[in-house]
């Protein structure tokens, strides 16, 4: 590459590429595929274990929730699990907008499977095999949600459509349906015209009897399994990056842009938790680009100084704000009671507290003596009110460098 080209930022070379193969290329010419080896491996072993008609996910109940797990995942891979979709690990990163739990689809990643056992019922089986479970407990979950339901979810569409969707959908709906089917099927490096051919809308599938309907269900699946490898992984997490790059440079001025403004839909959400583990400082690394000024990024949570009861000493206060210690005693003097004969320094809210407390009490006394006949007890709510207002009015009037 030239050195003007090499001088222009890699996510604005990526943000004129809608092909995931040449995404791709561009990542391997530029030394970002390394970038995401652990992520790419994670997401092919589910894949192609699952497109070639092995159960991959496993759904254990537990009262009210569930947990997920992968099958056949090795250490190495479920350290991968752990580090990348736990999500304190996704909090550390700044990845907040997470959802606290789900209901995943979890049965769309064994659809292949069901259609070797139940053939007739496969859809229907799958349908009904869902999971409600609760991220922060559990890392499979979030990758599944992240990557895997979506991935499946769009790729089986066609199965969708020629089941729940049929004789439901509107002609505009199905055809949208299947342009996006056509962009991932050639995102992916698919070979299927022959077998969608029949499927699309408008290809003659009501005609069919059930039996020539399930077999070119069975043929769809067969045909994805015979040309299933790791590239489908790769080129799948390169389409959802092409995605996520062209949302960011259309909200980008001057080449940045907030976080706040790019994510505005999930799926983008999504391709930030899975494929930069939560990260978006490692999303903008891999653009070539700097954070916006105003971008702000939490990574854990403030922790919070409670402050209850009495004041700190005017030797700290003073210390701490630099006046002499004399001037925070004259304060105190005018707000506490700092007298000899009090036992402890008292704040206004403690004294205020102690006002109310033995208020109630004395009205709780004559409360519990009233009898019919006897006068109304309107004017202790009026003093309460009178209470409560002088209260507030002393607590805004205490100096701020006197408390906590």
């Amino acid at each position: 590459m030239s050195e003007a080209a090499t001088a222009v930022p890699f996510g604005r070379l990526a943000a004129g590429i809608s092909s995931a193969d040449l995404l791709l290329t561009l990542e391997q010419a530029e030394g970002k595929k390394g970038a995401f080896e652990r992520v790419d491996a994670l997401a092919a072993m589910v894949i192609c274990r699952s497109l070639r008609g092995e159960r991959v996910v496993t759904v254990e109940l537990k009262a009210d929730k569930a947990r997920v797990s992968l099958n056949g995942v090795s250490d190495e891979l479920n350290e991968t699990l752990v580090d990348a979709y736990s999500v304190d690990r996704q909090h550390t990163r700044g990845a907040w907008f997470l959802p606290e739990k789900a209901n995943l689809k979890t049965g769309l990643l064994n659809l292949p499977a069901a259609f070797k056992i139940y053939p007739r019922f496969a859809h229907h089986v799958v349908t009904d095999d869902w999971a409600s479970v609760v991220f922060s407990e559990n890392p499979s979950a979030l990758f599944i949600w992240g990557m895997l339901e979506p991935f499946f979810s769009a790729l089986f569409l066609p199965l969708e459509l020629r089941a729940t969707w049929s004789g439901v959908k509107s002609r505009e709906d199905q055809l949208s349906a299947w342009e996006a089917i056509g962009k991932l099927i050639a995102a992916l490096g698919l070979q299927l015209e022959n077998e969608l051919a029949v499927m699309r809308y408008g290809g003659g599938w009501g005609k069919l009897s059930s039996e020539r309907q399930l077999e070119a269900k069975q043929a769809f699946l067969a045909t994805i399994s015979a040309q299933t490898t790791g590239e489908i992984a790769r080129r799948y997490r390169a389409y959802c990056c092409i995605n996520l790059i062209q949302a960011y440079y259309a909200k980008a001025h001057g080449g940045r842009a907030t976080r706040r403004r790019v994510l505005n839909h999930i799926a983008d959400k999504k391709t930030i938790v899975t494929v930069f583990e939560g990260d978006w400082l490692r999303f903008l690394d891999y653009l070539g680009e700097q954070p916006h000024p105003d971008e702000r990024l939490v990574t854990a949570i403030p922790q919070s100084k409670f402050f209850v009861g009495g004041m700190r000493s005017p030797a700290i206060v003073a210390e701490q704000k630099g006046v002499p210690v004399e001037e925070v005693e004259r304060v105190l003097s005018s707000f506490w009671d700092t007298s000899e004969s009090s036992q402890q320094l008292a704040s206004p809210a403690e004294r205020r507290v102690k006002v109310l407390h033995e208020f109630w009490t004395a009205l709780d006394e004559i409360h519990n003596r009233q009898s019919p006949g006897m006068p109304a007890l309107w004017g202790w709510s009026k003093s309460l009110d009178l209470l409560v207002s002088a209260g507030k009015a002393l607590i805004g009037s205490i100096p701020s460098y006197i408390g906590s």
